[in-house]
């Protein structure tokens, strides 16, 4: 899951008491607000409206069970201690039950950032970071909210120099999918004049994260053992090469950045900051056959076989679905970065795009007696679409996607931009191979074999992804 960051514009007959209720309510102070109410005060409204637009976004359905739980914080006593958010009262019994989602508001600028890490419970108690691939930082200004998965270690920390905002105060909220015990939480004494109808937040825009790929292991045991056990430390445990990136990136008015290890692949380094081609090919002679271990997962042996498919979608069809994506983007909060776990991409499913879906959903007939052809199957074979979104790779945001299986039996992607719109790209395979792709061609391809989406240097990159399963197989 991967950190969505908003800016939000609070209406106006709001603000000010929003902020008074912020600025004098007590730390220690536990609220808690079921979904079921119907009338709402100020504050209960500003927590009901972002907690619903995140439950939308993960298409998550509100039931009887949903409750957020919620608490002020001001000033800067927590800064430089990393925790996750469970139930503390189970966490006592040294059981760990997290929120479905975690969020926060700020209320002033600071230059304390957000981190967000990789690291759960188990590896932060066996010292287990090996596994851990990036780290999250974002420096909030007024109005900016973050919402992430609550199980990894997260928090503010010092890593610049300069004037610090001593004011700093937000507003917490756990989502949860669960009753809480309401003896823990105070309750709150305003007037109900705001009903579910009405938001009282617009979201101004979607802020992307930019992506800084190591060229070499910094994200490393040391960095977290002092990250997480040895906070005195923390304010230079970054090296002078990254904090001038996130000075620079600062003064351009970008806040969030996503630090990446190295991306290794029997141990060649095939994606850096600035991917060339030179590199992917030597990658490529490096890397010819599949683990013996990877063969023996692979389903059937015909399915190993890709194949490229043209003129799926006119030059037409394709502009519509891309205006029309970036149509329900600009009025649905944009684009969404939160549906995938562990190899998350920025998309939107087609499902949400009425305007395409049917007519989508109608080519894959054909779509689908093409793979039958090549695949050498019955004409009677049951396929189910598990999963259909548009994705959107951008030079300066999410520019590439890591090596990874899907989880389908069959994948497809259609590119649906023209190829002069963007530089880089195309889908690298685990045995060398890479798929360079035309406007409205697409590739069909084994879900189970590694592959991965190539950096894009310049512009962006359109596609339609499909995820098929095959029940006769199964």
């Amino acid at each position: 899951m991967e950190p969505s960051i908003l800016k939000i514009n609070i209406n106006d007959d709001v603000i000010d008491k929003l902020e008074n209720y912020i600025t004098n309510t007590n730390n220690t102070d536990l609220f808690i607000l079921d979904f079921n109410k119907v009338n709402f005060d100020f504050i209960e409204k500003f927590v009901y409206d972002i907690a619903l637009f995140h439950l939308n976004n993960y298409n998550i359905e509100l039931n009887h069970n949903h409750q957020i739980e919620f608490w002020i914080k001001n000033g800067n006593d927590y800064v430089n201690s990393l925790h996750f958010d469970c139930d503390e009262v189970l966490r006592s019994e040294n059981i760990f039950e997290y929120p479905l989602l975690s969020c926060v508001t700020y209320f002033d600028d600071s230059n304390y950032p957000f981190i967000l890490t990789d690291i759960d419970v188990e590896n932060y108690k066996y010292k287990n970071f090996n596994e851990s691939k990036q780290l999250h930082i974002l420096f909030p200004n007024k109005y900016t909210h973050v919402s992430f998965d609550p199980k990894y270690y997260h928090g503010a920390i010092n890593i610049l120099d300069g004037n610090i905002n001593k004011n700093r105060s937000l507003l917490a909220k756990n989502i949860w999918d669960k009753k809480k015990n309401l003896k823990e939480y105070k309750s709150i004494e305003f007037e109900n004049i705001y009903t579910k109808k009405e938001s009282i937040i617009k979201i101004q825009n979607n802020i992307e994260f930019n992506n800084y790929i190591l060229t070499e292991n910094i994200l490393d045991f040391d960095f977290y053992e002092t990250l997480l056990y040895n906070t005195s430390f923390i304010k230079n445990i970054f090296p002078n090469i990254i904090i001038e990136y996130i000075r620079e990136k600062i003064k351009e008015k970008q806040l969030a950045f996503k630090i990446i290890n190295p991306i290794k692949l029997n141990e060649v380094n095939i994606v850096e900051e600035k991917t060339s081609i030179e590199n992917i090919d030597f990658a490529k002679k490096q890397i010819y056959q599949l683990e013996s271990s990877e063969k023996n997962n692979l389903v059937f042996n015909r399915f190993l076989q890709r194949f490229t498919f043209e003129n799926i979608y006119s030059q037409n069809v394709c502009n519509w679905i891309i205006n029309e994506s970036e149509l329900y983007a600009s009025q649905n909060g944009g684009w969404s970065t939160l549906r995938h776990r562990e190899y998350p991409t920025t998309d939107i499913p087609i499902q949400k795009i009425h305007s395409i879906y049917n007519f989508i959903i109608s080519t894959f007939e054909n779509i689908f007696n093409k793979i039958s052809k090549a695949y050498c199957l019955p004409d009677d074979t049951n396929y189910n679409i598990i999963d259909m979104f548009i994705v959107k790779y951008h030079h300066e945001y999410q520019n590439q996607l890591e090596l990874h299986h899907d989880g389908s039996f069959l994948s497809l992607n259609i590119l649906l931009n023209d190829n002069k719109e963007f530089e880089g790209g195309g889908t690298f395979f685990y045995d060398g191979i890479i798929s360079y792709l035309n406007q409205g061609e697409m590739i069909v391809h084994s879900g189970k074999i590694k592959h991965a989406g190539l950096p894009i240097t310049k512009g962006i990159r359109y596609i339609l992804v499909g995820f098929i399963s095959i029940d006769d197989f199964f």
